[in-house]
């Protein structure tokens, strides 16, 4: 009886690791939908930019809001933490379930990075 309730316990502690990673993964796919709408954003007000026919007031307009927008990128892939640990920078992260078997998951670092923009990263 009593092997029978430490492994119910460890079996609940298991479950209740394996709920904050799912909570945890359902907090970087919000996010990355935000983000996601940013980038589109982004895209937008650079092809407005872009255009032969924007003048130079409203062009540095919308390079303002370009600019608004990605430090608000910048800020929610820095801030976004879950549980004491940040969430948007990537990387392989591990769940005990309780047993002998652990859970790894990836996550995709959001973050900018300058080589990545420049297409070498």
């Amino acid at each position: 009886y009593m092997a029978l309730k430490a492994n119910a316990a460890t079996s609940r502690i298991g479950i209740g690791s394996i709920n904050n990673a799912i909570a945890e993964l359902k907090v970087v796919e919000s996010t990355g939908m935000h983000l996601a709408n940013l980038l589109s954003k982004m895209t937008e007000l650079a092809l407005k930019s872009a255009q032969a026919d924007v003048n130079q007031p409203d062009r540095e307009a919308l390079d303002a809001e370009f600019g608004g927008h990605l430090l608000d990128f910048v800020r929610i892939t820095t801030d976004t933490v879950y549980n004491g640990t940040s969430s948007m920078n990537g990387g392989a992260k591990t769940v005990s379930t309780g047993g002998v078997t652990n859970i790894t998951y990836t996550v995709d670092d959001f973050r900018i990075n300058a080589s990545a923009a420049n297409g070498s990263g």
